[in-house]
């Protein structure tokens, strides 16, 4: 029996991010990211789905506001 570890991606509608660091919790990864992407730090994971060898966790962003 072989073990094989899923790679992480983190994706937005838009953009794919690759795992900075595996031994991060999904959440952690996602406020590592939003220090350079500051739409990410409200913004919310959803469930991994496995494809292939990747984990990828869907980025749900909050809805854009506008006044008025």
């Amino acid at each position: 029996m072989e073990i094989i570890t899923a790679n992480r991606v983190f994706k937005t509608p838009v953009q794919t991010f690759p795992d900075p660091d595996p031994t991060l919790s999904p959440e952690d990864v996602l406020k590592v990211y939003a220090r350079n992407f500051p739409s990410l730090a409200n913004a919310s994971l959803g469930a991994p789905r496995i494809q292939g060898n990747e984990a990828i966790y869907d980025i749900q962003l909050p809805p854009v506001k506008t006044k008025g």
